[in-house]
């Protein structure tokens, strides 16, 4: 038996389903082969970790939430860090109309990886 067959049926085994082979002849593989007994033992150990995540509530990871609104959010009011994205967004946004209605920009168009654009 070869050891893909044997991990196969090892894997049904751990999972409690029917193994696709007789029980015998893979407990018999499993004496004379240490790689698929080192590959058993690891299996069971994952399986044994996953089993217990899966009991755990998934809500329980999460943190509660603070009440009301977080620390140093004013409504109403946007900081100069907005201000100052929006700002240039949109003279990125001319500029890239400009240059997508033939503007000179000094930027020759071959010009690899100049293109405002790209």
């Amino acid at each position: 038996m070869d050891c893909d067959t044997a991990r196969e049926a090892l894997s049904a085994r751990i999972d409690g389903e029917r193994e696709p082979i007789p029980g015998a002849r893979v407990d018999e593989h499993l004496a004379g082969c240490p790689a698929c007994r080192d590959w058993q033992a690891a299996a069971v150990e994952q399986t044994q970790l996953l089993r217990r995540l899966a009991g755990r509530s998934q809500l329980a990871a999460v943190g509660r939430p603070a009440a009301g609104r977080p620390r140093g959010v004013v409504r109403g009011s946007i900081s100069w860090r907005r201000w100052a994205l929006g700002g240039i967004g949109v003279i990125q946004l001319g500029l890239a109309l400009a240059q997508g209605l033939g503007a000179d920009l000094g930027i020759p168009p071959a010009a690899a990886g100049g293109h405002v654009l790209h």
